[in-house]
């Protein structure tokens, strides 16, 4: 991949906060010209890429919720689901070896606005997660990484595992990248839970959506929360936060669930990885860090900004 996109020189520059000394902050700033990447599949080689296992989970459906089809579902045969189905095929092609189509399962869950919900789906992920590990052991004799990705409010579903863990059955989430989520007061420290080896939380200056969930009406005693969630979780050693800019923009709340967002995941995630690596290796995970990925698919763009 290094090969076929351009990438320049990555800048590591010191800013403050509105030119003042305090609270300065790492800023890492990379830009990706794809324009010329997107036709061909991209094959993945990372090392260890074959025995990770990746779950996806939707967010809400205000308008129709699902109370069928529950669980966890191979994402090229879930037809059920149109949208389901589309994002499944979509990481495939993207990538076939990291998203190979026997590993890559689609959860389904009912998509409803609602706490207690998004607590009963995390403990059947949870349950169903554990048998996953315990078949994939069982016909490779090899542990699978588990990597997760969440999209809106999925990520309600994915902190709230550390609540059924258990000393007999322990489930580890080696990757865990969580898209557009609207941060919660009350499960945002769970970031830190060593259940997660390594979180990438990715968001969008221009999702609006994403900020105006009323998080401080649903907890108890009233006031306790914000009264609307936030961008950005606690800062920790096994958390990365990137701001995504796509053509020289941010993206709306569902262009993180678009297509053309699914198609340069893989690119994305590559970026991630390399910019988690640099932080653990000097230390970076508890400082104030600010990550920015902007990519170019539209070819005058692209020409506009190298100029």
């Amino acid at each position: 991949m290094k090969a076929e996109i351009c990438v320049p020189v990555l800048c590591l520059l010191m800013i403050g906060l509105d030119g003042v000394a305090i609270g300065r902050k790492v800023c890492f700033k990379k830009k990706i010209y794809a324009c010329q990447c997107l036709p061909e599949k991209r094959v993945s080689l990372e090392p260890g890429d074959e025995h990770y296992i990746t779950v996806w989970i939707h967010g809400i459906d205000l308008f129709r919720p699902n109370f069928y089809n529950l669980g966890l579902w191979q994402a090229h045969t879930f037809v059920e689901n149109e949208s389901l189905f589309r994002i499944g095929k979509d990481l495939i092609e993207s990538d076939p070896v990291r998203f190979s189509a026997d590993k890559l399962l689609m959860y389904s869950w009912a998509g409803r606005f609602n706490y207690e919900e998004c607590m009963r789906a995390a403990g059947r992920l949870y349950d169903s997660l554990i048998q996953v590990v315990k078949d994939y052991e069982a016909q490779n004799h090899y542990r699978p990484k588990i990597r997760i990705i969440t999209f809106s409010y999925g990520g309600n579903i994915v902190f709230n595992l550390p609540k059924f863990k258990n000393q007999r059955n322990k489930l580890v989430v080696d990757e865990l990248i969580v898209l557009a989520w609207p941060v919660q007061h009350d499960l945002v420290s769970r970031a830190k839970d060593p259940m997660f080896k390594k979180i990438f939380n990715v968001y969008s200056p221009s999702d609006c959506v994403q900020v105006i969930d009323p998080q401080g009406f649903c907890c108890r005693p009233f006031g306790k929360a914000p009264l609307f969630s936030g961008r950005r979780i606690q800062r920790a050693k096994n958390v990365l936060q990137a701001s995504i800019h796509l053509n020289g923009r941010g993206c709306g709340h569902f262009g993180l669930n678009g297509r053309r967002f699914v198609s340069l995941f893989p690119y994305i995630l590559d970026e991630l990885n390399d910019w988690f690596s640099f932080s653990k290796e000097h230390n970076l995970g508890m400082k104030k860090t600010r990550y920015i990925l902007s990519i170019y698919t539209d070819k005058n763009k692209a020409k506009k900004v190298k100029s």
